[in-house]
Parts: C-alpha cells; sequence; structure tokens
C-alpha cells in the first residue's frame, strides 16, 4: 500500500470548508422544534410579587395562559418554600405577622358551572386565608364579600 501526497493543500481545505459549510446546517436543523401556536398555552407568567416589610417572606404567583395557577411564598432567610393551588391576592400586614390571600375554585369545576348555566349564588366562590408564616396555621373564612387590610399602624 502506497500513500499519495496532496499536491494542492489549499484546494483541499476549500474543498473541506465547503463539506462543512454544506453539513452544519442539516446537523442543528433537528435540535430545536418549532414555535407554533399550540405552545402558547403551556407558557406560564409571574405575576404579583410581594415582599413583607421586614423582607422575610416573598410571595409570588405562577400562572398558566389559561388554567390554575399556584401561589408560593418563600421565606428568604431559610429559603423554606410553600404553595397553595390555586391561590392568589396575597398581602402582607403592616408587621408582617399575618398574609391574607384567596383561593378561587379550580378551573374546570368553574368552567362545568358556567356550562350548566348555574345562577350566581350557587356558583362556585373563592375562599379568604389568613396565614400565620411563624407558626404555619392558617384561617379558612368560606362566604365572603371583600375583605381589606389596613396599611399602616393596625394589627388587625
Amino acid at each position: 500500500m502506497t500513500l499519495t501526497r496532496i499536491k494542492n493543500p489549499d484546494k483541499m481545505k476549500r474543498c473541506l470548508i465547503l463539506c462543512l459549510a454544506i453539513l452544519m446546517p442539516l446537523m442543528t436543523t433537528g435540535q430545536k422544534p418549532p414555535l407554533d401556536h399550540s405552545v402558547y398555552d403551556g407558557w406560564k407568567s409571574i405575576s404579583n410579587e410581594a415582599i413583607s416589610e421586614d423582607g422575610k417572606w416573598i410571595t409570588y404567583e405562577i400562572n398558566p395562559q389559561q388554567g390554575d395557577g399556584w401561589l408560593f411564598f418563600v421565606n428568604s432567610l431559610t429559603l423554606d418554600k410553600d404553595s397553595v393551588f390555586c391561590g392568589f391576592g396575597a398581602r402582607f400586614a403592616p408587621d408582617s405577622r399575618y398574609i391574607v390571600y384567596q383561593v378561587k375554585p379550580q378551573f374546570a369545576v368553574t368552567r362545568q358551572a358556567k356550562k350548566k348555566k348555574l345562577k350566581e349564588d350557587q356558583m362556585p366562590k373563592n375562599k379568604l386565608y389568613i396565614k400565620l408564616p411563624e407558626s404555619g396555621k392558617t384561617a379558612e373564612i368560606s362566604r365572603f364579600r371583600s375583605f381589606d387590610i389596613p396599611r399602616k399602624g393596625s394589627y388587625w
């Protein structure tokens, strides 16, 4: 067996570069699926971020385009995390002793009630929760019209 010497190395380099230039786009096209309208529903958004006045607690919501989301509570000192399914609208007391938030009915339950054309008083309702973050205890209030907490100066 005999080895032949390449007579024109520049020609060989150009041929190799041309082959790579043709093959590289073919190798990279199959890596990521294209975006279309079917993937938009899977996207989630972060909203209603809040930090307590003492900086110890952080709340935020992660919600899909359509469906049920999550409300998260994070202790910024220990990084412990707690979550509530369908929770939203968390607000801190002025002294950060408690957190007030609501939990809405699941999307499927509300949708079925709308399909059945139930009256307003028969529709599933939101629930109000008062959470003591230090102890982890939670109180539930089922039937309420509205709520408010003081901006400053009061513990109630």
